[in-house]
């Protein structure tokens, strides 16, 4: 049975806000957040969605008490600084004329300048021991059979 809060709040966001790696709706940190408010949740997070201005024109929510917006890590990777500044600081000017009497709060991503330096290094010694793995499997007694029947 759903039981209706007093407080309302609406979370904008990529897949994070979405809900990527949590196992159940539940454990989703809007859901979490909004427990802990004792606040009905609307989560509008998008999968893979980067900050979109006209998003925040839209008004589905009378007045939600509380509004966090958490883009970012999307926008890293699509957008050139100029275009990333314009798109969020039109996004924030909207949102607060369409809520003006809502809290708001921006969830920064973490920082990830290095995200390709580490990647790189990652897959290459993904790589490495994919070759190891390969090697030392080869020596294993019948795995010969092995590999006739997957090749």
């Amino acid at each position: 049975m759903n039981v209706k809060r007093s407080k309302t709040l609406l979370a904008f966001g990529d897949s994070i806000t979405q809900g990527y790696d949590a196992l159940r709706s539940s454990c989703t940190y809007v859901a979490r957040l909004a427990k802990k408010l004792d606040a009905d949740e609307i989560n509008k997070g998008i999968g893979g969605e980067t900050f979109f201005p006209e998003l925040a024109l839209t008004k589905e929510v009378l007045n939600p008490d509380f509004i966090t917006v958490a883009y970012g890590t999307n926008d890293w990777s699509l957008l050139d600084n100029e275009t990333f500044s314009k798109y969020c600081n039109n996004f924030f000017k909207n949102l607060r004329s369409t809520y003006s009497s809502s809290k708001i709060f921006a969830i920064t991503p973490l920082w990830r300048t290095d995200v390709e330096n580490v990647t790189k290094v990652m897959m290459c010694s993904l790589f490495i021991i994919m070759i190891g793995l390969a090697i030392y499997v080869m020596f294993i007694p019948g795995a010969g059979e092995g590999y006739k029947f997957y090749l």
